[in-house]
Protein backbone atom coordinates (compact mmCIF):
# COMPACT_ATOMS: atom_id res chain seq x y z
CA UNK A 1 0.00 0.00 0.00
CA UNK A 2 1.46 3.35 -1.00
CA UNK A 3 0.64 6.62 0.81
CA UNK A 4 -0.34 9.50 -1.43
CA UNK A 5 2.55 10.80 -3.51
CA UNK A 6 4.56 7.57 -3.64
CA UNK A 7 4.82 6.10 -7.16
CA UNK A 8 3.49 2.56 -7.66
CA UNK A 9 5.76 -0.42 -8.17
CA UNK A 10 6.69 -1.04 -11.80
CA UNK A 11 5.00 -4.45 -11.67
CA UNK A 12 2.74 -6.56 -9.47
CA UNK A 13 5.78 -8.30 -7.97
CA UNK A 14 5.00 -8.59 -4.25
CA UNK A 15 8.72 -8.68 -3.46
CA UNK A 16 8.89 -5.03 -4.52
CA UNK A 17 11.92 -3.67 -6.30
CA UNK A 18 14.61 -5.32 -4.19
CA UNK A 19 12.99 -7.71 -1.69
CA UNK A 20 14.15 -5.78 1.39
CA UNK A 21 10.65 -5.13 2.75
CA UNK A 22 9.56 -8.71 2.09
CA UNK A 23 12.53 -10.01 4.07
CA UNK A 24 11.72 -7.67 6.96
CA UNK A 25 8.06 -8.73 6.96
CA UNK A 26 9.14 -12.38 6.90
CA UNK A 27 11.17 -12.02 10.09
CA UNK A 28 8.08 -10.64 11.80
CA UNK A 29 5.37 -12.92 10.46
CA UNK A 30 6.47 -15.57 7.96
CA UNK A 31 4.17 -18.60 8.17
CA UNK A 32 5.43 -21.36 10.45
CA UNK A 33 5.08 -25.13 10.50
CA UNK A 34 4.92 -25.26 6.69
CA UNK A 35 8.36 -26.79 5.98
CA UNK A 36 9.18 -23.80 3.78
CA UNK A 37 12.16 -21.52 4.36
CA UNK A 38 11.81 -19.82 7.73
CA UNK A 39 9.24 -18.88 10.36
CA UNK A 40 8.45 -15.40 11.65
CA UNK A 41 8.64 -14.36 15.29
CA UNK A 42 4.83 -14.05 15.43
CA UNK A 43 3.31 -15.72 12.39
CA UNK A 44 -0.25 -15.05 13.59
CA UNK A 45 0.10 -11.29 13.59
CA UNK A 46 -1.25 -9.16 10.74
CA UNK A 47 1.05 -7.15 8.48
CA UNK A 48 0.10 -3.78 6.97
CA UNK A 49 2.62 -2.93 4.25
CA UNK A 50 3.12 0.77 3.63
CA UNK A 51 5.72 1.63 1.05
CA UNK A 52 7.86 4.66 1.76
CA UNK A 53 11.20 3.69 0.22
CA UNK A 54 12.27 4.15 -3.37
CA UNK A 55 15.04 2.64 -5.47
CA UNK A 56 17.53 4.85 -7.27
CA UNK A 57 20.88 4.60 -8.94
CA UNK A 58 22.74 4.43 -5.62
CA UNK A 59 20.44 1.96 -3.89
CA UNK A 60 17.23 2.18 -1.94
CA UNK A 61 16.38 5.30 0.06
CA UNK A 62 13.53 6.87 2.03
CA UNK A 63 12.49 10.50 1.54
CA UNK A 64 11.47 12.10 4.83
CA UNK A 65 8.05 13.22 3.56
CA UNK A 66 7.24 9.74 2.29
CA UNK A 67 8.19 8.14 5.60
CA UNK A 68 6.05 10.53 7.64
CA UNK A 69 3.12 10.03 5.26
CA UNK A 70 3.40 6.27 5.79
CA UNK A 71 3.54 6.63 9.59
CA UNK A 72 0.44 8.84 9.56
CA UNK A 73 -1.36 6.47 7.21
CA UNK A 74 -0.54 3.48 9.42
CA UNK A 75 -1.90 5.21 12.50
CA UNK A 76 -5.14 6.14 10.73
CA UNK A 77 -5.52 2.55 9.51
CA UNK A 78 -5.16 1.13 13.00
CA UNK A 79 -1.55 -0.10 13.06
CA UNK A 80 -0.32 -0.72 16.61
CA UNK A 81 3.38 -1.38 15.94
CA UNK A 82 5.54 0.34 13.31
CA UNK A 83 8.70 -1.35 12.08
CA UNK A 84 11.05 1.00 10.25
CA UNK A 85 13.99 -0.92 8.79
CA UNK A 86 15.26 2.16 7.00
CA UNK A 87 17.03 5.46 7.31
CA UNK A 88 15.96 8.87 6.08
CA UNK A 89 17.64 10.10 2.92
CA UNK A 90 19.95 11.70 2.10
CA UNK A 91 22.36 9.75 4.32
CA UNK A 92 23.03 11.70 7.47
CA UNK A 93 19.69 13.54 7.32
CA UNK A 94 18.84 14.72 10.79
CA UNK A 95 16.16 15.98 13.12
CA UNK A 96 13.08 17.84 11.89
CA UNK A 97 10.26 19.33 13.93
CA UNK A 98 7.77 17.73 11.55
CA UNK A 99 9.30 14.31 12.14
CA UNK A 100 9.28 14.72 15.90
CA UNK A 101 5.64 15.80 15.79
CA UNK A 102 4.52 12.80 13.72
CA UNK A 103 6.30 10.26 15.92
CA UNK A 104 5.10 11.98 19.10
CA UNK A 105 1.49 11.81 17.90
CA UNK A 106 1.87 8.10 17.15
CA UNK A 107 3.47 7.51 20.55
CA UNK A 108 0.63 9.16 22.46
CA UNK A 109 -1.89 7.30 20.29
CA UNK A 110 -0.47 4.05 21.71
CA UNK A 111 1.58 3.08 18.65
CA UNK A 112 4.97 1.47 19.29
CA UNK A 113 7.52 2.54 16.67
CA UNK A 114 10.66 0.46 16.21
CA UNK A 115 13.50 1.59 13.94
CA UNK A 116 16.80 0.14 12.77
CA UNK A 117 19.76 1.98 14.30
CA UNK A 118 21.78 1.94 11.05
CA UNK A 119 24.73 -0.01 9.64
CA UNK A 120 27.48 2.61 9.38
CA UNK A 121 28.82 1.73 12.11
CA UNK A 122 28.67 5.01 14.02
CA UNK A 123 28.52 6.06 17.64
CA UNK A 124 24.93 7.25 17.32
CA UNK A 125 21.80 5.81 15.67
CA UNK A 126 20.53 7.37 12.47
CA UNK A 127 17.14 9.05 12.08
CA UNK A 128 14.36 8.04 12.44
CA UNK A 129 15.74 5.72 15.15
CA UNK A 130 17.06 8.77 17.00
CA UNK A 131 13.64 10.29 17.67
CA UNK A 132 13.84 9.42 21.37
CA UNK A 133 11.63 8.76 23.33
CA UNK A 134 8.99 8.30 20.64
CA UNK A 135 10.94 5.67 18.66
CA UNK A 136 12.78 2.59 19.98
CA UNK A 137 16.21 2.36 18.34
CA UNK A 138 17.34 -1.24 17.77
CA UNK A 139 20.92 -2.26 17.09
CA UNK A 140 22.16 -5.64 15.87
CA UNK A 141 24.14 -8.41 17.49
CA UNK A 142 26.26 -10.89 15.56
CA UNK A 143 25.74 -14.64 15.55
CA UNK A 144 28.12 -14.73 18.54
CA UNK A 145 25.91 -12.41 20.57
CA UNK A 146 28.21 -9.38 20.60
CA UNK A 147 27.64 -6.05 18.86
CA UNK A 148 27.69 -6.69 15.12
CA UNK A 149 30.84 -5.26 13.50
CA UNK A 150 32.21 -6.65 10.23
CA UNK A 151 35.61 -5.18 11.05
CA UNK A 152 36.08 -7.78 13.80
CA UNK A 153 35.92 -10.64 11.28
CA UNK A 154 39.05 -11.91 9.53
CA UNK A 155 37.67 -11.60 6.00
CA UNK A 156 41.00 -12.71 4.57
CA UNK A 157 40.12 -16.26 5.60
CA UNK A 158 37.32 -16.10 3.04
CA UNK A 159 39.37 -14.36 0.37
CA UNK A 160 37.40 -11.14 0.84
CA UNK A 161 37.86 -7.66 2.29
CA UNK A 162 35.62 -6.35 5.06
CA UNK A 163 32.50 -4.47 3.87
CA UNK A 164 33.19 -2.15 6.81
CA UNK A 165 29.62 -2.37 8.07
CA UNK A 166 28.28 -2.83 11.57
CA UNK A 167 25.58 -1.78 13.99
CA UNK A 168 25.33 1.83 15.04
CA UNK A 169 25.49 2.23 18.81
CA UNK A 170 25.40 4.83 21.58
CA UNK A 171 22.60 7.05 22.88
CA UNK A 172 19.64 6.64 22.49
CA UNK A 173 20.11 2.97 21.61
CA UNK A 174 18.90 0.81 24.51
CA UNK A 175 17.95 -2.37 22.68
CA UNK A 176 19.89 -4.99 20.70
CA UNK A 177 18.42 -7.90 18.76
CA UNK A 178 19.88 -10.64 16.55
CA UNK A 179 21.06 -9.28 13.21
CA UNK A 180 22.80 -12.37 11.90
CA UNK A 181 22.09 -14.21 8.68
CA UNK A 182 18.38 -15.00 8.59
CA UNK A 183 16.93 -17.02 5.73
CA UNK A 184 14.87 -14.40 3.97
CA UNK A 185 11.37 -14.75 2.54
CA UNK A 186 12.21 -13.65 -0.98
CA UNK A 187 14.29 -15.28 -3.68
CA UNK A 188 15.89 -11.98 -4.65
CA UNK A 189 19.57 -11.30 -4.12
CA UNK A 190 19.06 -7.97 -2.37
CA UNK A 191 22.52 -6.51 -2.81
CA UNK A 192 25.10 -8.97 -4.06
CA UNK A 193 28.38 -8.72 -2.20
CA UNK A 194 27.03 -6.87 0.83
CA UNK A 195 27.17 -8.19 4.38
CA UNK A 196 23.65 -9.57 4.40
CA UNK A 197 23.75 -11.73 1.26
CA UNK A 198 24.91 -15.34 1.34
CA UNK A 199 26.18 -16.95 -1.84
CA UNK A 200 25.71 -19.63 -2.92
CA UNK A 201 22.01 -19.62 -2.12
CA UNK A 202 20.70 -21.63 0.80
CA UNK A 203 18.68 -24.05 -1.30
CA UNK A 204 15.44 -23.33 -3.16
CA UNK A 205 16.65 -19.83 -4.04
CA UNK A 206 16.83 -18.52 -0.47
CA UNK A 207 19.36 -15.86 0.43
CA UNK A 208 20.60 -14.58 3.76
CA UNK A 209 19.52 -11.27 5.29
CA UNK A 210 20.95 -9.41 8.27
CA UNK A 211 22.01 -6.13 9.82
CA UNK A 212 19.95 -3.69 11.87
CA UNK A 213 17.20 -3.99 9.23
CA UNK A 214 16.84 -7.58 10.45
CA UNK A 215 17.27 -6.79 14.14
CA UNK A 216 14.41 -4.27 14.23
CA UNK A 217 11.73 -6.76 13.05
CA UNK A 218 12.95 -9.31 15.61
CA UNK A 219 12.12 -6.75 18.29
CA UNK A 220 8.87 -5.69 16.57
CA UNK A 221 7.74 -9.31 16.22
CA UNK A 222 8.47 -9.93 19.89
CA UNK A 223 6.44 -6.82 20.76
CA UNK A 224 3.56 -8.22 18.69
CA UNK A 225 3.72 -11.46 20.68
CA UNK A 226 3.63 -9.53 23.95
CA UNK A 227 0.76 -7.37 22.75
CA UNK A 228 -1.14 -10.55 21.90
CA UNK A 229 -1.00 -11.43 25.60
CA UNK A 230 -2.45 -8.07 26.60
CA UNK A 231 -4.46 -5.36 24.87
CA UNK A 232 -2.63 -2.66 26.82
CA UNK A 233 -0.50 -0.27 24.70
CA UNK A 234 3.22 -1.08 24.69
CA UNK A 235 4.51 2.50 24.57
CA UNK A 236 6.16 3.66 27.74
CA UNK A 237 6.74 0.10 28.98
Amino acid sequence: TMPSGIPPLPSDDQDGENGHGTSVAGIIAAAGNDRNGTAGVDWRTKILNLRAGLVGGSGFYTPNDALLAAVNAGRSLGAKINNLSLGISPPGAGFTRQGESVFRESYFAGVLTVAAAGNDPAQTPAFPAKYFPYVVAVGATSNLGDLWDDNTINWGLFGQTSPGLGSNYGWPLFMLAPGGRFVQTTNKNISSGDHFVINPTLGSGHYGFGGTSAAAPVFAGTAALLRGLSLEPLTGE
